[in-house]
C-alpha cells in the first residue's frame, strides 16, 4: 500500500485531528494526529484494522502498484464523454439592457452583432448527430446576449427540433437564460416549450432598478416579475431567480425576502438562489471572487443570505446558494462545458468551448456546414485527445481541477492549452469544506 498523491490534508486544531480529503473520490476522513503520523511514516500495519480499511476504501491509501495518474486521466476523460447532447445556442450577442457589471459586454468591433443565421443548420446537425451517435437525450439552452431579441428564430428552431426528436421517441429538454424584459407573441409561444427559465434580480425595487437598467436609465424590476408570472402561467416547470447579493446588509435582505414573497411567494414553480456578481462563469469550488482573500467570505455570505430567507418563512426547497448542489453531490471545478457532446453555437454557426470565448476566432472549435460539425485541431487537443500538462501530473488536485479552466487559461495565458493554475485558492476552499464535512473514523 501507499499514500495517495491526491490527498488534501487539513488540521483540526480544536479536536487535535487530521482531516484528509481525496480529490479523486471526494472521500473525507477525520483521524487522530497519532494515526496520521503512522500514515506519513508508512507504518500502515500499526494503524488499527478498521481505520486502515476505511482509508483504503476512500482511496486515501491505494495499492502500491496503482498508476494514479493514469487512473485520474481515465476518470476525467470518462466525465467528459457525455452520454447526452448538450447544445448552448447563442442567437445574438446583443442585449437590450445596459447592466454595468455584465461580463458579456464584449466590444462590437471584436465580435460584430452576429444575429442568428441558422437556417436549418442547427436542426439538421442535432437530429443527424443524435441518430448517428445513438443519443437518447438532448438539452438545448438559449443564451446570449439576450436571446429573446431573436425570439422568432428561437421559436422556429425549438419547434423544428422538438418535432423531429419526438418522432424518434427521444427526449428534448429546453432552458432559457433571459433578462426577462421582453414579452411578445413569439415569446409567449416559446415559453410553452421551456422546461426551465432563469432570470436575475439585483435586489428589489429601486435598488435593483439602479443596476439593471434600460439604456435610458429606467428600471426593470416590475417587468421581470411580470415575466416570471407569465412563465408560470405558461406552465414552465421550474423558474430560477438568481439574486445577486452585492454588499447588501442583513436588514436589506430581509426586506428583499418580504417583497419577493408578496410578489411571487404563491408561484410554486419559482425558486431563488443566491450568487455573487461574477465576471465570467461561476466557479463552484473557489466561488470565483476576484478580490484576494475573499473566497471563504463569499461562500459564507451566500449561506448567510439563505438562512435569512429561511427565517422569513421561505420553504427550504425553494431557496438555495449557487454552489450548494455541487458542494453536496461531488466536488468538481469543471463546469461541464468541456465534453465530447457539448457544443456552444453562435448565430454565425461557429462552435466554441465556453461562453467566455465567444466571438474570438482563435478560440473557435469548429463550425456547422450542411448540417455537420467541421472541427479544428483545437477541439481534438482540448477534448478528444486531452492530456494533462506535465506541470499538473503530480498535483494533488488534478482529478478535481482537470488541469484548470480552459477559458481562464485563454484569457490569462493567451491559449486554452496553457494551464492557468489556481491551486492555492482551490486548496483553501477544499480545506474549509473538508473541515466542515469531516467524518470521524
Amino acid at each position: 500500500m501507499k499514500i495517495s498523491k491526491y490527498n488534501v490534508v487539513s488540521k483540526d486544531a480544536i479536536n487535535k485531528r487530521i482531516v484528509i480529503l481525496n480529490t479523486a473520490t471526494g472521500s473525507i476522513l477525520s483521524i487522530p494526529e497519532k494515526t496520521y503520523k503512522l500514515l506519513k511514516e508508512g507504518k500502515f500495519r500499526a494503524i488499527n484494522s478498521i481505520t486502515r480499511i476505511k482509508l483504503a476504501n476512500s482511496d486515501i491509501l491505494v495499492p502500491s502498484n496503482k498508476d494514479e495518474t493514469e487512473d485520474a486521466v481515465c476518470r476525467i476523460l470518462h466525465r467528459r464523454s457525455h452520454k447526452d447532447l448538450r447544445v448552448v445556442l447563442i442567437p445574438t450577442y446583443s442585449c437590450n439592457l445596459q447592466c454595468p457589471y455584465c461580463y458579456e459586454a464584449i466590444p462590437e468591433s471584436h465580435i460584430g452583432s452576429r444575429n442568428a443565421r441558422w437556417s436549418n443548420q442547427i436542426t439538421d446537425f442535432i437530429c443527424h448527430h443524435m441518430e448517428k451517435e445513438n443519443i437518447k437525450n438532448c438539452c438545448i439552452a438559449l443564451f446570449g446576449g439576450e436571446p429573446l431579441l431573436e425570439a422568432s428564430e428561437c421559436l422556429k428552431i425549438i419547434r423544428d427540433i422538438s418535432s423531429s426528436i419526438e418522432q424518434t421517441g427521444k427526449t428534448l429538454y429546453c432552458t432559457l437564460t433571459t433578462n426577462g424584459t421582453i414579452l411578445s407573441k413569439d415569446v409567449y409561444a416559446l415559453l410553452n416549450h421551456m422546461n426551465y427559465i432563469q432570470v436575475t434580480l439585483d435586489g428589489v425595487g429601486d435598488r435593483h432598478n439602479q443596476i439593471r437598467q434600460w439604456p435610458d436609465g429606467k428600471g426593470t424590476f416590475e417587468q421581470i416579475l411580470e415575466f416570471v408570472r407569465v412563465a408560470d402561467q405558461k406552465g414552465v416547470a421550474r423558474i430560477g431567480i438568481r439574486l445577486h447579493l452585492h454588499k447588501y446588509s442583513d436588514s436589506y435582505l430581509r426586506k428583499c425576502s418580504d417583497i419577493l414573497w408578496q410578489h411571487i411567494g404563491d408561484l410554486h414553480s419559482v425558486y431563488l438562489y443566491f450568487a455573487e456578481v461574477t465576471y465570467g462563469c461561476y466557479d463552484y469550488v473557489i466561488q470565483c471572487r476576484r478580490e484576494k482573500g475573499k473566497t471563504l467570505e463569499g461562500f459564507q455570505r451566500l449561506r448567510q443570505a439563505r438562512e435569512i430567507f429561511l427565517s422569513q418563512g421561505w420553504p427550504e426547497n425553494r431557496v438555495y446558494t449557487h454552489s450548494e448542489g455541487n458542494q453536496e453531490t461531488g466536488l468538481s471545478a469543471n463546469c461541464g462545458m468541456i465534453g465530447t457532446e457539448s457544443y456552444i453555437i453562435d448565430g454565425n454557426n461557429d462552435i466554441y468551448f465556453c461562453p467566455v470565448a465567444l466571438g474570438d476566432p482563435k478560440m473557435r472549435l469548429g463550425y456547422l456546414k450542411n448540417g455537420c460539425a467541421i472541427f479544428t485541431s483545437l477541439r481534438e487537443r482540448l477534448i478528444t485527445s486531452w492530456k494533462p500538462h506535465e506541470s499538473c501530473l503530480d498535483c494533488e488536485i488534478l482529478p478535481l481541477c482537470e488541469g484548470g479552466c480552459v477559458a481562464k487559461a485563454a484569457i490569462n495565458n493567451g491559449s486554452p492549452l496553457k494551464p492557468y493554475c489556481e491551486k492555492r485558492r482551490i486548496i483553501e476552499s477544499l480545506r474549509r469544506y473538508s473541515l466542515e464535512k469531516g467524518i470521524e473514523t
